[in-house]
């Protein structure tokens, strides 16, 4: 078997300043409490904050998009509402996080 290329496991307690932000950010874009999923199974390069530049907290990524968006396939697609939302998410964000 080839390696392609590696990406080293990453997480953040749900209990620090980053994730409590991100999620009362949500909230309050979404007008309901937020799932939290420990460990989702995903990857995205946050070793290089972690592993090398020290970053103890870090959260991936605001995702923009709904159950009809069709993420990574040929005819992926974000509605203009999701789209606004996903910047209000990121402006509630970065208010709350110090």
């Amino acid at each position: 078997m080839k390696d392609y290329g590696l990406e080293y496991p990453v997480s953040t307690d749900p209990d620090t300043n980053i994730a409590r932000s991100m999620i009362q950010s949500a909230g309050l874009t979404y007008g309901k409490e937020p799932i939290i999923m420990i460990n989702s199974p995903r990857t995205q390069p946050m070793a290089i904050f972690t592993r090398e530049l020290g970053i103890r907290e870090g959260v991936s990524a605001i995702g923009v998009g709904d159950l009809d968006s069709r993420a990574h396939t040929p005819n992926e697609s974000v509605s203009f509402d999701y789209f606004f939302k996903t910047a209000r998410h990121t402006a509630e964000f970065l208010k709350l996080f110090k």
